[in-house]
């Protein structure tokens, strides 16, 4: 039997596509999760006397899954570290032809997401 009262969920950000940085881990608040390790074996196709399996080798692996969390002021630097959500600066990015706004939301104090074109 195993106990899941200490489960803990971190990430960080990566500068650099699979390269992890140095600096601490951030822990995530979640609601839920449901994350799997999933190993993928070979078995050997030998046969033998005692009809035993020679070998199970491990051929790769995944992790399934996702966890649910609540947004909150902490956790939307951790997600979203570019949004905008200061109404003169949307206007601004808004105006400008060096930004492609990608995501907005109606109101002036909403979210912006946008994306320096030079």
């Amino acid at each position: 039997m195993s106990d899941s009262s200490r489960v803990q969920l971190a990430g960080i950000a990566e500068v650099t596509w699979g390269v992890t940085p140095a600096s601490a881990l951030a822990a995530i608040r979640y609601t839920t999760e449901n994350l799997a390790h999933r190993l993928e074996t070979t078995r050997s196709d030998e046969v033998r006397s005692d009809r035993q399996v020679t070998a199970i080798v491990p051929v790769g692996s995944n992790v399934e899954g996702g966890y649910d969390y609540e947004m909150s002021f902490a956790a939307h630097d951790i997600y979203y570290p570019r949004s905008i959500k200061c109404f003169k600066v949307r206007e601004e990015i808004e105006r400008s032809s060096d930004w492609e706004v990608m995501i907005k939301t109606d109101s002036d104090q909403g979210l912006l997401i946008a994306k320096r074109l030079k």
